[in-house]
């Protein structure tokens, strides 16, 4: 008998994420070469005892068996992640805020891949990631800045107007730093 390639845990809600779980599951099929008709059954006994038992209640015994893999799949993944409405995606968005020591490209990424899950209409997508960015930045200086730009502000122009500023606030800084201390030497 040939050795397996990887290893194949027990699914734990607690630690895992069940999408993860099953990308994980296949990639396991798929390096020990597991014919299709056995991967039911290979899921079925990795998932351990608590998730095996919350699909044994799902279905009957019957069709437990007659099921695809990908049906129970899709009722596991129902189950454990059901799908977030569009508000609530909307809402998680309308509530990001720069966090402190937060730099701004991560800040971006993370209104980006919020924005990807809301179904904004494309066309206010700029304005909208523009205006959530300024309403969550951090600092009340880079708010003020960008308030007094012009209405056309796109998002990106935003994003490059608070690298720029907080570049010159460290230059400032620097600046004032190398007054004070030339004026210490007088």
């Amino acid at each position: 008998m040939a050795v397996a390639a990887g290893s194949l845990e027990s699914f734990d809600p607690k630690r895992h994420g069940f999408t993860k779980y099953v990308q994980r599951i296949k990639l396991y099929f798929e390096a020990n070469n597991i014919a299709a008709g056995r991967q039911k059954s290979v899921f079925l006994s990795a998932l351990g005892y608590e998730t095996f038992e919350v699909i044994s209640n799902m279905v009957t015994a019957a069709e437990l068996t007659s099921k695809t893999l990908d049906e129970l799949v899709t009722l596991l993944t129902n189950l454990l992640h059901p799908k977030a409405s569009i508000v609530t995606k909307q809402y998680r968005f309308g509530c990001c805020r720069q966090r402190e020591e937060e730099s701004i490209a991560d800040y971006v990424a993370d209104l980006r891949r919020l924005a990807m899950r809301c179904d904004f209409k494309p066309a206010a997508l700029d304005e909208t990631l523009r205006d959530r960015f300024i309403c969550g930045l951090s600092e009340e200086f880079i708010h003020s800045k960008l308030l007094t730009e012009s209405d056309d502000l796109k998002f990106d122009t935003a994003q490059t107007s608070v690298d720029l500023s907080k570049k010159d606030a460290v230059l400032v800084g620097k600046w004032a730093i190398s007054l004070e201390s030339a004026d210490q030497r007088l």
